[in-house]
């Protein structure tokens, strides 16, 4: 909940949260004033729904997770989707 509340602070306009607790990240981050947000139990479930996700070509994308949660995988798609 903690987390949710920092992450809160800059205002995404797009949370995605991954993780046992990612629905505690979600529910404080939009306590706290984020609008727009999906919280997914594993990375997989996270990855089908971002391979289909309209992200304009200027997003600043922040990725925070642990080695456990294999985030590589959510910065692959992204590589691939907008070349680098």
């Amino acid at each position: 909940r903690e987390a949710g509340a920092d992450i809160a602070k800059v205002n995404p306009n797009l949370l995605i949260s991954i993780g046992q607790y990612s629905d505690d990240v979600l529910i404080a981050a939009k306590e706290k004033g984020v609008k727009r947000g999906y919280a997914f139990s594993d990375t997989e479930k996270a990855k089908s729904f971002i391979e289909k996700l309209e992200i304009p070509s200027n997003s600043v994308i922040f990725i925070k997770g642990s080695r456990d949660m294999k985030m590589e995988k959510i910065v692959e798609i992204l590589k691939e989707r907008f070349g680098r």
